[in-house]
């Protein structure tokens, strides 16, 4: 759901418990994106403009500051070794300065 601080992975073959539960940064109705990595594990984007890596075992092996707004969307390539990023949200009146709408490719 929005606002939700926890990613819940589950194995469809058994949903009555989840296999991980793995946080994230969230204080936005916004939707944030995560993607699968091919070695089994998850990156996914944070409100404060980070990017986390979790390993298949739901352990967090990598984290940086990609933005300096909201990561919505985080997308891997599965042969070529990279990550697209993409920030931007709307700001209201009251709401912190410094709004950015990005588009970032990074190598990994």
């Amino acid at each position: 759901t929005r606002m939700e601080d926890l990613i819940h992975v589950f194995d469809t073959r058994s949903t009555s418990t989840p296999l991980h539960t793995l946080p994230r940064t969230v204080s936005t109705n916004q939707r944030l994106q995560f993607d699968l990595l091919p070695s089994g594990g998850l990156i996914t984007g944070c409100h404060g403009g980070e990017v986390w890596v979790y390993n298949g075992r739901g352990e967090s092996v990598a984290e940086w500051r990609a933005h300096e707004d909201t990561v919505s969307c985080v997308s891997v390539h599965p042969v070529w070794g990279w990550v697209v990023t993409g920030c931007g949200r709307r700001h209201f009146a009251g709401e912190e300065e410094g709004e950015e709408n990005s588009l970032k490719i990074w190598t990994v």
